[in-house]
């Protein structure tokens, strides 16, 4: 099959996924159109196109829809996601690109819809859509949504999808609940507005963050302290250019927010130190660690929010750690003072595995200053934990 395969978006990791989408629709004649804006590199540009060869490409200067966004968030200010309309416009552009191509007799039996991030596991096998569907992946699916990511139809179908960018502005009032997800308003379009049949397909295919480059296809997980980031962002952008009481009205409230300031502290630390507290050999690690958290708390003496700062920190630091590395009996003081509930568990299952194991902690726990005295502060495994750091 003539398959059109139209990028959009922001070009991140693209220089990781853009072969295993060739293996995803190998077999196939594939033309590759794309839109992006002008905030990348110099030269990264000129990359893209060596790379992917495009039939044809569109870069513009990112459009502020202030406008758009201040209606957005006055119908939906618990969390409103402004760059919902720079996402699906770019989409509609680039989609726009591969049916003027269609148009002029390109002949494509099949649209997709794909974003740079976006990596594949294998071939594509299954059947294509008939006329008038459209296929998306499971996930990422609230209550008569669908994903956002990905999609695929014959030109037709993916012609009235490229509609949603203009729809969007006003079919903002077809939308209820608390929270604007774009993936409710893109299933609202593409069901009740456009008229398609939208389907699930299995698709093998997941987002490929930065900081999750080299993993196995099966490890990758969202992010959600890339999440928070985007929570920042969209902060930063009302708080410039909606009217302060607009503005003030606004909850940009992440659970990943708290988690990204202690890594972006802890990644502002020296090199040498951040391998200490990160890569020693764990007898040294735990040392490193306890004597870098008695500084910072400038003595060993504890309260609950002291002890609550710990297990920040010791969650922060195992974040920045190979997760691969096996569990010693240092490395389980540490995960179990962790505030990252990922952290307890695997602690904790450590533990279970053989509880002999409990007759290590002594030697490792009395070689500790502020460690001990945290882990001796409150039961590690009777305090709460967050899920606000990773998913796995």
């Amino acid at each position: 099959m003539r398959i059109a395969v139209a990028l959009s978006g922001q070009p991140r990791t693209w220089r990781h996924t853009r072969q295993p989408l060739s293996r995803f629709f190998a077999g196939h004649e594939v033309e590759v159109f794309f839109h992006t804006w002008d905030e990348v590199e110099p030269g990264e540009v000129d990359a893209l196109v060596a790379a992917y060869a495009p039939r044809a490409y569109r870069v513009e200067p990112r459009p502020l829809f202030v406008e758009e966004k201040r209606r957005l968030a006055e119908r939906f200010p618990t969390r409103p996601p402004l760059t919902v309309f720079d996402m699906f416009h770019s989409v509609s552009a680039s989609l726009g690109l591969a049916l003027a191509a269609q148009a002029e007799g390109a002949g494509y039996d099949l649209i997709c819809r794909t974003r740079f991030d976006l990596t594949y596991d294998g071939a594509w096998t299954a059947s294509p859509p008939a006329a008038g569907c459209v296929l998306t992946p499971p996930g990422f699916e609230p209550e008569g949504g669908c994903n956002d990511q990905f999609a695929l139809g014959d030109p037709e179908a993916m012609g009235a999808y490229a509609g949603v960018s203009a729809w969007l502005p006003e079919g903002l009032e077809a939308l209820g609940g608390a929270w604007f997800r774009p993936e409710v308003a893109l299933g609202t379009y593409l069901r009740s507005a456009a008229g398609l049949d939208l389907r699930r397909q299995a698709f093998p295919v997941v987002l490929l963050r930065e900081d999750q480059v080299g993993r196995p296809f099966q490890a990758l997980r969202d992010d959600p302290m890339f999440h928070a980031g985007k929570h920042e962002a969209w902060e930063a952008f009302a708080r410039s250019h909606f009217d302060a009481a607009v503005a003030e009205r606004l909850d940009f409230n992440h659970a990943g927010r708290r988690p990204l300031a202690f890594v972006r502290w802890l990644q502002a630390r020296p090199a040498d130190e951040r391998r200490a507290l990160s890569s020693l050999d764990w007898p040294l690690r735990i040392a490193a660690i306890d004597q870098f958290i008695t500084r910072e708390l400038g003595g060993p003496a504890l309260d609950a929010q002291r002890h609550e700062l710990i297990r920040l920190i010791c969650a922060t630091l195992i974040h920045q750690m190979d997760r691969s590395e096996p569990m010693t009996p240092e490395a389980f003081v540490v995960h179990a003072l962790s505030v990252n509930i990922l952290d307890m568990r695997r602690a904790l299952a450590w533990l279970e595995a053989d509880q002999g194991r409990v007759n290590l902690l002594p030697d490792v726990l009395n070689r500790l200053g502020v460690l001990r005295a945290a882990f001796t502060f409150a039961p590690p495994f009777d305090q709460v934990g967050e899920h606000a750091w990773r998913v796995e």
